[in-house]
């Protein structure tokens, strides 16, 4: 197991990275009409192990189950803190059928910068220990832990490359049972049409318009010929007809 207060620290993105998003389509058009992400809160996530650091003796021995670990950790931060998670596995086929929809969904690009608050998630098949036994104070030892948690995964998930932008969250501003954070033009980049999403490339576009993004970029991810991959397809340009009174030839 990964002891707390060790090297391992969260890594912000250091130059702009792009990175996505993936849900079905309806939610996709509901968070662009909205201006709105939805804020997933730890109950919420598909790894019950999220933010659950095993707690240890000084011989290295769990002194308490992982499930009453869990809940304790849960009721203290459950509604402080949220996520919002996102991937740079565009290109994963096995992303797209998890989390677009069986590659019918859509995805939302995302372009940060240095500094935005934006974390990488690190892979391990170790957990990270606690050891209280053997600490007078605890204080810093917590402190370092809950920092490492915050981007801890078994191995198993890597394929998801994942990124983090933790957010903190106030009961008070819970909207239709949930918590958002503003979808601005800031940071919202692209929009990716999964293989089998019927809505069109046009039709995207025209959709993003309506809604105020307008240079908000339209691709369609495409089945690779060759490998288990999809290649994103940029939609072309609009077509512009020739101003009026021009001809073939005119100078």
């Amino acid at each position: 197991m990964g002891r707390a207060g060790g090297t391992s620290k969260s890594k912000t993105i250091m130059n702009d990275t792009v990175l996505y998003k993936l849900m079905t389509s309806a939610h996709a058009k509901s968070s662009i009409c909205q201006r709105r992400l939805k804020i997933s809160l730890l109950p919420e996530l598909n790894d019950p192990y999220e933010w659950v650091p095993a707690i240890v003796d000084g011989s290295g021995a769990p002194i308490f189950e992982a499930e009453k670990v869990r809940s304790v950790m849960y009721a203290g931060i459950k509604e402080k803190h949220g996520m919002i998670c996102m991937s740079k596995a565009i290109d994963d086929p096995v992303m797209w059928s998890h989390y677009g929809d069986k590659h019918k969904g859509i995805a939302l690009a995302f372009t940060f910068p240095n500094n935005s608050g934006v974390v990488e998630v690190k892979y391990s098949k170790d957990r990270i220990a606690i050891d209280l036994q053997n600490n007078s104070e605890p204080g810093p030892v917590l402190a370092a832990a809950f920092e490492q948690l915050l981007v801890r995964k078994y191995e198993g998930w890597s394929y998801e490359k994942e990124y983090r932008f933790i957010v903190s969250v106030n009961p008070a501003t819970q909207e239709d049972g949930h918590f958002w954070k503003e979808l601005t033009d800031e940071y919202f980049s692209g929009i990716v049409l999964g293989c089998l999403c019927p809505d069109t490339e046009e039709g995207m576009k025209a959709f993003l318009a309506a809604q105020g993004f307008t240079k908000v970029a339209v691709a369609r991810a495409r089945m690779d010929s060759k490998q288990f991959k999809m290649s994103l397809q940029p939609a072309p340009p609009p077509y512009s007809s020739p101003a009026a009174g021009s001809e073939s030839g005119e100078t």
